[in-house]
């Protein structure tokens, strides 16, 4: 009588149940954790990049450009972005959106005749619930 189809032992069969089951534990938790890192890649998460304008003087024409992209660095199209420009006691705000290159800019003209004063620029983009915040200061400064 052959033993290669003999009926295994009682024990034999516990030990081969047990790691019937961690094997299948295994890959559960593979599947599990694979699935988990595919939908966090789905989701993009905002950036954002806004440039820092030197000081400049009076009378002189400040552009503020924002790119928004992902992380891995592809452009979002469609990001709500609010400009507010504090300065000299003013406040004025603008809004706009990112087209196709995930940019998107607005400048302000500022005169201060012979005097100086700060400017504080506060940038708030939001894009599917998610809101990134960006302040830049500089300071314009009057002709002599």
């Amino acid at each position: 009588m052959s033993t290669a189809f003999a009926r295994p032992s009682p024990p034999a069969q516990c030990r081969l149940a047990l790691f019937g089951g961690l094997l299948l534990i295994l890959a559960a938790m593979t599947v599990a954790t694979l699935a988990t890192a595919e939908q966090a890649a789905a989701v993009r998460a905002l950036k954002i990049s806004v440039n820092r304008p030197d000081s400049v003087l009076s009378g002189t024409r400040v552009v503020a450009r924002v790119r928004a992209f992902d992380q891995s660095g592809k452009a979002i199209k469609g990001v709500r972005v609010r400009f507010r420009w504090t300065y000299d006691g003013v406040t004025r705000t603008a809004v706009s959106f990112t087209g196709p290159r995930g940019r998107t800019s607005n400048g302000r003209r500022f005169d201060c005749g012979s005097s100086f004063f700060k400017v504080t620029l506060k940038v708030r983009a939001t894009w599917k619930d998610q809101v990134r915040r960006v302040t830049r200061s500089f300071w314009v400064s009057g002709g002599t």
